[in-house]
C-alpha cells in the first residue's frame, strides 16, 4: 500500500507575482486547485491557480502582490493536500523560495571534494555560500578544463530552482542516497543529486564552479598527493578545505578529512576547518570527576582538544594510577582540527572500572614533526543516593 506522505520538492519564481510549487507525487486535483490550501506570509492566498494535467502535482499560483529579489519567502501548505489514495501533506508544511541575486567570484566556494569514492559509489563536490546574498543551483554550472586549459566537460547542476542560502552546504552527487549509506549526514536536506557530474580523476584533477555565463566563481585544482600520507588507503576519503576566506588554489589550505569524522563531512561543517589561528595544541579534560552510573550527570569522561594545524594523528590511552592499561580512547587516528572524545568508563573487556584515578595518556605527532605528548588525571566516582 501507498503509505508516503506527498511533499514539495521544489518552488521556481517565473514571474514577479508568480509562484510554481512541485510536488513529489500525484495530487487530487480539487485539492491542489484549492487556493485555501497555500499562502505566504504578508502576501495571503493565490488569486489565481492551477494545476498541470495529468498528475496534479505542478501548481501553478498568482499572487496579489510581487516578490522582491534577494528576498526569501515560505509557501505555507494545509494539510488538506491529498495525494490519489488519500495521504495527506505533513501538517504545518512549508516549502521556501525567492527570486536569486547575481553572484560573482568569492560568494559561492568549492569547499570539500571527494574524487575517489568508495566500490560503487559516487565522486561528491561540497559547495558553500560565503556571502549575504540568496544563490540558486539552477544558475550555477559545474566545469573542468584540459591540460590546454579548454574546457572538457560542463554540466549545470539543478533543471529547477534549488536555494542556497547564506551561510549554508550543498554537497552535490550523482548518487546521494550511497552518502547517506556510507557517511555521518547530519542534514539531509543539504544533500542534492544532480544528473551529471565532470569527471573527477583518481589522481589529479580539477573542477571549477560558474554562473550561467561562465564567469567562474570558484576552482580547485587537486592531486591525490594532497591527501594525508599516512593513509592506509584514501578511497573515500575527501579533501576539505580549512578556511573559507584562504585561496581555494592553496595546497596548504586543503587536508584530508579526519578519521574521527568518518573521512567525509558533506553537507555541513568541514572537520578540518578552522577560523582562527591556534598557536599552541590545548587538551582538557570535562569533568575531572565522573560517574558512568547512566543518571544523565557527568556520566562519560570528555576529551576537548584544539589543535595547531591539521593532520595530527593520535593515540589516547587510559592507566590505572598504578600503570595498568585500561583501554584505549582512539588508536593511532586521524584528528579533525578540533573536537571532542570520551571515555565511557569501561575497560578494554568492557567490564566497568572500580572507582579510582585513571591517567588519560595523549601522545599525538604530524608530519610537520611535532609531537605533543600529555598525561592528564581523571577520577572515576560513584553517586551516593
Amino acid at each position: 500500500p501507498d503509505e508516503v506522505l506527498p511533499y514539495p520538492v521544489a518552488a521556481e519564481v517565473f514571474e514577479p507575482d508568480t509562484l510554481v510549487l512541485y510536488f513529489s507525487e500525484i495530487l487530487k486535483k480539487e485539492f491542489a486547485e484549492n487556493a485555501l490550501n497555500f499562502s505566504i506570509e504578508g502576501i495571503g492566498n493565490p488569486v489565481w491557480i492551477s494545476a498541470a494535467e495529468p498528475d496534479y502535482s505542478v501548481i501553478t499560483m498568482k499572487f496579489g502582490a510581487g516578490f522582491e529579489k534577494g528576498e526569501l519567502y515560505y509557501v505555507n501548505i494545509s494539510d488538506s493536500i491529498s495525494d490519489c489514495v488519500g495521504n495527506m501533506v505533513a501538517i504545518n508544511s512549508s516549502f521556501r523560495f525567492g527570486i536569486a541575486d547575481s553572484v560573482v567570484a568569492g560568494d559561492i566556494i568549492i569547499n570539500e571534494i571527494l574524487f575517489n569514492p568508495l566500490s560503487g559509489g559516487s565522486d561528491f563536490v561540497e559547495i558553500y555560500n560565503n556571502s549575504d546574498k540568496l544563490c540558486d543551483l539552477k544558475n550555477l554550472w559545474f566545469i573542468n578544463k584540459d591540460e590546454a586549459g579548454d574546457v572538457d566537460d560542463s554540466y549545470s547542476i539543478a533543471s529547477i530552482s534549488r536555494l542556497l542560502l547564506p551561510g549554508e552546504y550543498c554537497a552535490i552527487s550523482e548518487d546521494t542516497q550511497f552518502l547517506i549509506d556510507n557517511y555521518y549526514v547530519p542534514y539531509t536536506q543539504n544533500l542534492y543529486e544532480t544528473s551529471s557530474l565532470p569527471s573527477l580523476a583518481d589522481d589529479m584533477g580539477n573542477i571549477f564552479i560558474t554562473d550561467r555565463f561562465m564567469n567562474i566563481l570558484d576552482s580547485v585544482y587537486y592531486t591525490d598527493d594532497q591527501q594525508y600520507k599516512l593513509l592506509a588507503s584514501d578511497d573515500g576519503v575527501s579533501l576539505e578545505r580549512i578556511n573559507f576566506e584562504r585561496s581555494s588554489s592553496d595546497l596548504a589550505n586543503w587536508h584530508s578529512a579526519s578519521e574521527t569524522a568518518g573521512f567525509a563531512t558533506p553537507g555541513y561543517k568541514n572537520s578540518q576547518y578552522s577560523d582562527e589561528i591556534v598557536t599552541e595544541t590545548t587538551i582538557t579534560l570535562n569533568p575531572e570527576v565522573f560517574s558512568p552510573d547512566n543518571d544523565g550527570v557527568d556520566d562519560r569522561l570528555e576529551i576537548i582538544y584544539k589543535l595547531d594545524q591539521p593532520g595530527y594523528t593520535a593515540t589516547i590511552a587510559v592507566y590505572s594510577a598504578d600503570g595498568k592499561f585500561i583501554t584505549y580512547i582512539a588508536n593511532n587516528e586521524m584528528l579533525s582540527v578540533q573536537g571532542m572524545l570520551f571515555w565511557d568508563g569501561f575497560d578494554n573487556g568492557n567490564n566497568l572500572c572500580p572507582v579510582g584515578i585513571y591517567v588519560i595518556y595523549v601522545e599525538m605527532f604530524n608530519l610537520s614533526g611535532n609531537k605533543v605528548v600529555e598525561k592528564h588525571a581523571a577520577v572515576l566516582s560513584r553517586r551516593v543516593n
